[in-house]
């Protein structure tokens, strides 16, 4: 059984909630979705690059966009 973490900073908080989230999941789940349709490119990129810098055993995944 694959567990996945889905971001969701509106419901979470902001950026620094789902960062601490993700830390404190990271070796808990199997994959870490990030879901994040209405950043901007950059702060996509952000965010991302913070979370795969977390020390982790999970795959990380970015929603794509049209």
């Amino acid at each position: 059984m694959q567990r996945y973490y889905i971001t969701d900073r509106k419901q979470i908080g902001g950026v620094e909630s789902v960062v601490a989230n993700v830390a404190a999941q990271a070796y808990a789940v199997d994959l870490i979705q990030i879901r994040e349709k209405d950043l901007t490119a950059r702060a996509l990129l952000q965010l991302t690059t913070r979370i795969v810098a977390i020390p982790r055993r999970a795959k990380v995944l970015v929603n794509s966009r049209v």
